[in-house]
């Protein structure tokens, strides 16, 4: 399984990758970018290597997903979970929409399965099925993504869903 701290690795490489030339010159947003606003910052520091349009209010997309691996995260480290921890697929689950690896009512999986097809396929209706599983139901699982964000600092981020935001949130986080 990917732990937090090999994702946030690996997150920080891809920016660190991406951003090399912002060290030397200030990066201009290629023409037709495929984002509304990005930032990418030095974890270590906290400065800014790139923004574009940082501040412009837009769904966090795939920052969903990673809030719904952070608090899985610490649902498995704490123990309230585990990754073998067998997870039955809910109609509900199968018919959540958007991107999903069509998970079958009549199926069941364990967790770790769950997060690989959440991660790498960026399926929602595994999302869907493990925030209900580790909380409850998707509105308690909702209440610890958010709990988390204020935990990180993210003051200006507001989850509305485990698989994608309904309303706007800053690009920017915005600690406070």
């Amino acid at each position: 399984m990917i732990s937090l701290r090999q994702l946030t690795l690996c997150t920080g490489l891809l920016a660190a990758t991406v951003s090399l030339p912002a060290a030397r010159a200030k990066p201009v947003a290629p023409a037709g970018a495929a984002y509304l606003g990005a930032i990418v910052t030095d974890a270590a520091t906290g400065h800014v290597l790139f923004e574009d349009n940082a501040d412009v209010v837009s769904p966090p997309a795939s920052m969903t997903k990673l809030m719904t691996f952070a608090v899985l995260h610490d649902k498995l480290a704490s123990g309230a979970l585990a990754l073998n921890t067998p997870v039955r697929i809910a109609p509900a689950d199968a018919r959540i929409g958007g991107t999903q690896v069509y998970l079958d009512p009549r199926e069941t999986f364990p967790v770790e399965e769950l997060i690989y097809a959440m991660m790498i396929q960026s399926a929602n209706d595994a999302a869907y099925a493990l925030a209900r599983t580790a909380a409850g139901s998707a509105a308690a699982f909702v209440e610890l993504m958010n709990a988390k964000a204020r935990e990180l600092g993210l003051a200006h981020t507001t989850f509305r869903t485990p698989t994608v935001c309904r309303r706007p949130t800053a690009a920017r986080p915005r600690a406070t």
